[in-house]
């Protein structure tokens, strides 16, 4: 058989018989930051991996293999519109993100909880990427420099949505 065959069945070998050390994939485990102690005063940043672009992908984002995050500006903004916004990732049929941008990064809620006091206030830029088909050894990168710039943004908490 093929070497990928091989692989394959080894793999869900693997999976039925829970064998967490014969996975292909390593799990990564990670402390959880404590809690944040009043979400009311918390200013709160909004991260996806679902391949949110500006409409037009003038950034050159990419829908698979992401080697970098980009950041966008959404001071002002209410909500995303399909208008300005569009889903671009590889590993999800994008119309129905495309058509409700705000499916996958979550704007019109958030200001929402915003304006209700439910939370302190949302971060003035928003970081995306596409997750699907990254190197976990680039998501560790990538995910280190978007922390550092969040850190160093005063960000106390993220809401991550993911594909």
């Amino acid at each position: 058989a093929p070497r990928g065959c091989r692989r394959a069945g080894s793999t869900y070998g693997a999976r039925r018989s829970r064998d967490p050390a014969s996975r292909s994939t390593p799990s990564a485990i990670a402390r959880p930051a404590p809690p944040i102690r009043d979400v009311s005063k918390a200013e709160i940043a909004l991260v996806t991996t679902c391949g949110l672009i500006r409409k037009g992908n003038l950034e050159r984002q990419v829908s698979r293999r992401s080697d970098r995050y980009f950041r966008h500006s959404i001071e002002g903004l209410e909500e995303l519109k399909n208008t300005e916004w569009e889903a671009f990732h590889s590993g999800y049929y994008n119309k129905i993100a495309s058509d409700d941008p705000n499916y996958i990064l979550p704007l019109r809620q958030m200001r929402f909880l915003e304006s209700q006091k439910f939370v302190g206030q949302i971060h003035p830029w928003i970081f995306t990427l596409a997750g699907v088909g990254t190197p976990v050894a680039m998501s560790k990168k990538i995910g280190q420099r978007m922390a550092q710039e969040l850190v160093d943004g005063g960000v106390d908490g993220v809401l991550l949505t993911a594909s």
